[in-house]
This record gives C-alpha cells, sequence and structure tokens, in this order.
C-alpha cells in the first residue's frame, strides 16, 4: 500500500465582534471559491490502464466541506493480485463566532478508506471549535 499523507493549515483570526461580522461573509466567499477549485481541478483527474479515478465527491458539514476522490492502481504484474484502492481527500473548514475567524485545509493523501480521512476531519474540527489563539500562546 502507499504512503498516507496528511497535510494541516489553520489560520486563526481573533479581532472585534464588528470586524468579524463584516469580514465572515467575505471569508464564506473564499471557502466556496476554494471548494469550486478544487472540484474544478479533480475533474481534470483522467483514468488510464494503469490508474482509475472516480469522480470527486463533495460533502457539506456544518464546519465547511470535504472533496474525496477513490483512486484504483491496477495490478500491473505476472499472476493475479488486486488492484490497489487508496483516496485523496482535502476538506475546508470555517468558524465564525463573535470574536474570531478560524479556517482551516486538511489534505489527506493514501488512506485505505474514506473513513479514516472523514474521522481526521471531523476531530480537527472539533477541536478548532475549542481552540482560540490563547490556546496557542505559550504564555
Amino acid at each position: 500500500m502507499y504512503t498516507s499523507e496528511y497535510h494541516f493549515s489553520l489560520n486563526i483570526k481573533e479581532a472585534p465582534s464588528q470586524m468579524t461580522k463584516i469580514q465572515g461573509p467575505m471569508y464564506r466567499t473564499q471557502l466556496e471559491q476554494n471548494i469550486e477549485k478544487e472540484m474544478s481541478d479533480r475533474r481534470k483527474d483522467d483514468s488510464d490502464p494503469i490508474t482509475g479515478y472516480d469522480q470527486a465527491r463533495l460533502t457539506r458539514y456544518a464546519w465547511g466541506a470535504g472533496i474525496t476522490q477513490r483512486i484504483i492502481h491496477k495490478y500491473m504484474g505476472a499472476g493475479k493480485s488486486p488492484d490497489e484502492i487508496d483516496y485523496h481527500c482535502v476538506y475546508f473548514g470555517l468558524m465564525v463566532d463573535d470574536l474570531s475567524i478560524k479556517q482551516f485545509k486538511l489534505s489527506v493523501s493514501g488512506v485505505e478508506t474514506l473513513a479514516e480521512a472523514d474521522q481526521w476531519a471531523e476531530k480537527a474540527a472539533e477541536k478548532i471549535s475549542r481552540t482560540g489563539l490563547a490556546d496557542l500562546s505559550d504564555k
């Protein structure tokens, strides 16, 4: 099986309530643009005799969205062996409250099941919802 990789980025912006109310809709628009770009990029994946790409699937969550795709690596060798299957997923999150705007992106590749990637995304979103800048400080 292939090596699993996880890439995570988090941006937390804390500001007065009035500022987050004004900026929140701009961040939501940016989130939708990121989702559309990722879906568009995934539509360009063409299957070939060695690798098959399923159509990317978009799933919405209260905290954002996930774009998942199953990839089939066809067995190429002597005898018979099963094809290898893995998943490539990208999750975009946005949480806006009175005093903060939290954005995250989690990219997962090479996992054996979609449930494994989804579980990581759900756990990340849950932890981020309870995290503020003060939680990341050394003080």
